[in-house]
């Protein structure tokens, strides 16, 4: 009894001193380190959190430990730019999904990069938008073309309504799906200043140029519907031009109804 007590001793003798002289090592060698450059990205979860937020000890089918991915939610290792951004299994494909309410290219600029990143081959847009600006909405929709340009399909989706530089943004996608009783409209551009002082001269030049950008846009969407540009120059003067997402599909503005 007392020989196997004493051998259990010096195993543990042994033990404790190989923990400090692998902790005086590795304090060594942390006091010689020079300060990190850029942070490393682990190549399996494509982030750079501490590695056991994500790897732990594990035991495989016949109780062998190895060290592997915990059993968490599919997304938990990703580390998205902003909420709006999320990625999902589609029948069983890796899907980028965005929600786009307010027009913000800086955002969406975010969420198309982290796409990249994780080898995204399809994105589903979903909008649902009052609008906003025509400009920030044209650099979107350059994005989503140089996206489908790198063989990425893109998808947008409409449950809600999607109005004004919403609805350009909409028919920006090859796959355009919408659910029966939701909301399109278009109108008119519209500009606004405070007191301002113009001349004819002015407001003719103002004019001119405000012809051209609804002139681009309005060709845009009859390009990709049913309908030619001289009817959707009538159905939005002076008025705006709302549709159901049952009328856009038939009118070719929306290519699937959701559902079906």
């Amino acid at each position: 009894m007392e020989k196997t007590i004493g051998k259990w001793f010096v195993y543990l003798c042994y033990a404790v001193s190989a923990i400090l002289i692998i902790c005086s090592i590795a304090r060594g060698a942390e006091s010689d380190k020079k300060p990190e450059v850029e942070k490393s990205i682990c190549p399996i979860t494509k982030i750079d959190k501490n590695c056991m937020d994500c790897h732990a000890m594990l035991l495989d089918e016949n109780n062998t430990p190895y060290f592997g991915l915990k059993e968490v939610k599919k997304d938990f290792y990703y580390r998205y730019p902003n909420p709006k951004t999320a990625i999902k299994e589609v029948n069983g494909i890796k899907t980028g999904h965005y929600f786009l309410t307010d027009i913000n290219d800086g955002a969406f600029r975010d969420a198309v990069d982290f796409f990249y990143l994780h080898d995204i081959k399809k994105i589903i847009i979903e909008i649902h938008s009052p609008g906003g600006s025509l400009f920030d909405a044209w650099r979107i929709i350059g994005m989503i073309d140089e996206a489908m340009s790198n063989n990425i399909d893109i998808e947008t989706r409409l449950y809600g309504f999607a109005a004004s530089a919403g609805f350009l943004i909409f028919m920006a996608g090859t796959d355009r799906i919408v659910s029966p009783t939701a909301e399109c409209m278009w109108h008119e551009l519209m500009t606004g200043e405070f007191l301002a002082i113009k001349t004819p001269s002015d407001k003719e030049d103002e004019a001119k140029i405000l012809r051209h950008l609804q002139n681009v846009a309005n060709e845009f969407i009859a390009n990709k519907s049913k309908m030619d540009k001289d009817t959707l120059d009538a159905k939005i003067r002076k008025k705006e031009f709302w549709i159901s997402g049952k009328e856009a599909f038939d009118l070719g503005f929306a290519t699937g109804i959701i559902g079906k």
